[in-house]
């Protein structure tokens, strides 16, 4: 008896835009080869940058559905770099994005980081405030007190 295993092609662009497919195993594959395809992607330097690019464009794609945008932030979050950071700032004011920037921008180290939640700040409100607030703290990021507002 012979499995049949769908096949998902190499390229970055088909195993997203299987990840995008309405079909649940094209899907399921999709995302097996493209988490595979981020892992190999770590001792390149240039193809971790285009990779990054590339997914940071499909999860910031308004056609992106909530659970495929959830599963590129995870893999986002192991390639990303500064580059990604302007994007990513950008969705701190969608409430439906803030939660996904923050887990990306967690894993980003850098001074971009802390500027683009910083200059966030007065831009934000609600939920998407307190979770700049909260990954401002974790990052032990002193300025952000001296930008909060007074009582």
């Amino acid at each position: 008896m012979t499995l049949a295993v769908p096949l998902v092609a190499n390229t970055v662009d088909d195993q997203l835009t299987g990840l995008l497919a309405a079909d649940a195993a094209q899907s399921n594959a999709a995302s097996v080869a493209l988490a595979q395809h981020v892992a190999r992607s770590s001792a390149d330097p240039a193809q971790r940058a285009s990779l990054a690019a590339r997914l940071a464009d499909v999860l910031t794609a308004e056609n992106t559905p909530p659970a495929t945008r959830t599963f590129l932030a995870q893999q986002l979050r192991l390639v990303a770099s500064d580059a990604e950071v302007p994007r990513l700032a950008r969705m701190l004011g969608d409430p439906s994005g803030t939660d996904l920037a923050c887990l990306v921008l967690r894993a980003i180290p850098t001074d971009a980081v802390s500027k683009a939640l910083l200059a966030a700040l007065p831009h934000l409100e609600g939920r998407s405030l307190l979770a700049v607030i909260n990954l401002l703290g974790e990052r032990q990021e002193t300025a952000a007190v001296e930008s909060s507002p007074p009582d």
